[in-house]
């Protein structure tokens, strides 16, 4: 997570939690969670900083000194967090096995019971992304990604969807292609060709896209990352790709990218090993319009 208010903070959650204050030069700890506590998600902002693991919610209103847990209506396992309106201090969470909850000044209510990872806008329209590229607007007829004979579609285990930051009725999702919505969810077009390194053949979902960005700066500047190690980008709204980064042959999953606010050719991503018995973190960032990489892992434990 980066702040967005300041270009060099930047935060990373595993089993520590670290921060930088200097671009990724150098590192430190700020909460040291138990190994068996997985972490879902972070946010980050000039005001507070919450963090979303297997124990719940907790947040921090003095950069990581002290942690307060919210209380959520039950014992939960949280898989997935969302700002609505940060002016008006609301945001969404996803419980596994129990559905989405609203938060606002006055406390915690139940949305609703269905489940998977949150999108939301800042009009608080909620989207839910579920298995095999299925696309949920709540409280909306669910909509499914739609099939490709051309391009022969593989469908993730769990779809990854992203809001466009320059028109939030404009969604995108990925198969291994990236599909389009103009009209919040209601039609997709596929903008891509196979965006990963291939159909590797089995019964297991795999080579399938598992990261997805547009720059703030520009529309139709986007990026997507695979469960196979491949970062592609498109400047022009997907009529032409070029990949950026490959990182076969090691077994590796794009996880995030994130297209910086703060300047135009800055891109970060985090990838993680699907080898388990491979645990080095993988943290890179482009300044140069993603001509090159510089890996900022530094001193991460």
């Amino acid at each position: 997570a980066v702040n967005p208010k300041q270009e060099n903070e930047l935060y990373l959650s595993g089993v520590p939690l670290l921060r930088s204050n200097n671009g990724g030069i150098t590192w430190t700890l700020l909460k040291d969670n138990p190994k068996e506590q997985k972490v879902h998600q972070l946010f980050a902002d000039e005001r507070q900083l919450i963090l979303v693991t297997d124990q719940g919610m907790f947040q921090s209103l003095d950069q990581g000194r002290t942690w307060a847990k919210q209380q959520m209506p039950q014992t939960a396992s949280v898989i997935s967090l969302s700002i609505g309106k940060p002016e008006n201090d609301t945001f969404y969470t996803s419980i596994l096995n129990e559905g989405v909850f609203k938060h606002t000044a006055s406390g915690w209510s139940f949305l609703s019971p269905e489940k998977g990872a949150l999108v939301v806008t800042p009009e608080n329209k909620l989207f839910l992304s579920q298995p095999l590229g299925s696309i949920l607007p709540l409280r909306q007829n669910k909509v499914s990604l739609p099939y490709d004979k051309k391009t022969k579609q593989r469908y993730p285990l769990q779809t990854a969807l992203a809001l466009s930051p320059q028109n939030n009725t404009i969604l995108y999702a990925g198969t291994n292609t990236l599909f389009q919505s103009l009209n919040e969810g209601k039609q997709w077009n596929t903008i891509s060709p196979d965006l990963t390194n291939g159909d590797k053949g089995g019964i297991l979902s795999y080579g399938t896209i598992s990261a997805i960005c547009e720059s703030p700066f520009q529309f139709g500047l986007l990026y997507t990352g695979s469960d196979d190690g491949m970062i592609y980008t498109s400047d022009n709204g997907g009529v032409s790709w070029k990949q950026i980064y490959n990182a076969f042959p090691r077994a590796l999953r794009v996880n995030n990218l994130i297209a910086s606010k703060h300047q135009r050719n800055r891109v970060l991503t985090t990838l993680i090993s699907t080898d388990e018995t491979a645990t080095d973190p993988f943290i890179f960032i482009s300044n140069d319009n993603r001509h090159s990489w510089t890996d900022i892992r530094s001193d991460l434990p």
